[in-house]
């Protein structure tokens, strides 16, 4: 891994192709302002950017990871170093960039993604019961509906009453 400056990372021209039918597709996370800038760095770390060096090694072009680029340039000022997994362009072959590009654009969302929202609420109230302290530093949202706004959701589609429970 290295530390390159977000200003310094473009999507690679075989994930361009997709970059304007990404950016009209809604995410489940629609306010990603809930993150905190230590919350992102930690998303930067589970989930890397991986990019292949472009000429002279002046910018790096990312074949793997746009979601959480595309997070990072929202959330972080240009000049950020972000942990990029850099991959030598020549001797990388151009199927296994498209390998790459694939398996970010459905194999991550496929495993990742959960079916029912309310998946979300049981895990946010598991983990504030069992790790509060750092669940809190690294989202901003501290309310159910605050949580459920940044998903795009009601309130009690996340967060589910259990036996009379809030």
């Amino acid at each position: 891994m290295q530390n390159i400056e977000l200003a310094r990372i473009k999507p690679h021209k075989e994930y361009a192709k997709y970059v304007s039918t990404l950016d009209q597709i809604a995410y489940q996370l629609l306010d990603p302002n809930i993150l905190t800038v230590h919350a992102m760095h930690l998303l930067l770390q589970t989930s890397p950017i991986i990019a292949v060096t472009a000429s002279g090694n002046k910018y790096y072009r990312y074949i793997s990871g746009h979601r959480t680029y595309t997070l990072a340039c929202l959330l972080l000022g240009p000049g950020t170093k972000v942990p990029v997994l850099s991959l030598d362009r020549k001797k990388i072959k151009n199927y296994m960039i498209n390998q790459y590009i694939l398996a970010d654009l459905f194999l991550l969302s496929a495993a990742h993604t959960y079916k029912h929202k309310s998946s979300f609420g049981l895990l946010i109230e598991q983990a504030i019961k069992f790790e509060k302290h750092i669940f809190t530093s690294l989202f901003s949202a501290k309310t159910q509906h605050q949580f459920a706004a940044a998903l795009g959701c009601a309130k009690n589609t996340i967060f589910r009453s259990l036996g009379g429970k809030k």
